[in-house]
């Protein structure tokens, strides 16, 4: 979640301010930009996103307490980057529970999203909108009531999108439950997050593109 924060703060810089973050040969190393973006303040990323997007001023962050997961007989990283995400069976994932944080690194408080209430959303913004119309001005008014209070995305296959970015799909452990890879999105984009576990803690280790939808 921190390292998300820095991230799409980072994504707002225009070239000229990337240099001056972010010195070094950064451009050719992935892993050393990781580490240049995780340098940035926490502070000064949260007051930027406040700026740069309404999003990130709205009082709930909104997730599921769920995640879908699998194992695998990789035993070290290096066999962890040879996984083919995308080939990973699906019939062969477990549905598990998340802890929850109390507040967000931008201060945001927790709201749990069921599958009651997300129903109840929809149907209730569904009501409103004809969706072979594809209304978007109607959409935008809809997504402006919301956001001071939580981020609403409209879709543009139809519908929306009520989880708050970054949103954590599902996630391949080894066995030994000391390295897994999380499939990260913001709704358009995905993200790989490879995190290792020592003493009993999790370390982000490296990112890689993923998808765009």
């Amino acid at each position: 979640m921190t390292f998300y924060t820095k991230f799409l703060y980072w994504q707002t810089f225009d070239e000229s301010q990337q240099e001056v973050h972010l010195k070094g040969n950064w451009r050719e190393n992935p892993d050393l930009l990781n580490a240049l973006i995780m340098d940035i303040p926490l502070e000064e990323a949260v007051s930027g996103l406040k700026k740069a997007y309404s999003i990130y001023d709205s009082i709930y962050f909104v997730r599921k307490m769920r995640v879908f997961y699998v194992d695998t007989s990789a035993s070290d990283m290096n066999e962890m980057d040879k996984i083919d995400m995308f080939k990973v069976r699906r019939n062969k994932m477990k549905e598990a529970k998340l802890a929850c944080m109390g507040k967000t690194p931008s201060g945001q408080k927790i709201l749990i999203l069921t599958e009651e209430y997300e129903s109840l959303l929809k149907n209730s913004m569904d009501a409103k909108i004809d969706w072979e119309d594809r209304d978007w001005s109607l959409r935008r008014k809809i997504q402006s009531f919301w956001i001071p209070k939580i981020i609403v995305v409209p879709l543009f296959w139809g519908g929306f999108l009520f989880k708050s970015p970054p949103i954590i799909y599902d996630a391949v452990f080894n066995k030994s439950r000391d390295f897994v890879i999380w499939s990260v999105s913001d709704g358009d984009r995905g993200w790989y997050y490879y995190l290792s576990k020592k003493n009993g803690k999790w370390k982000l280790i490296k990112v890689k593109n993923g998808w765009i939808s």
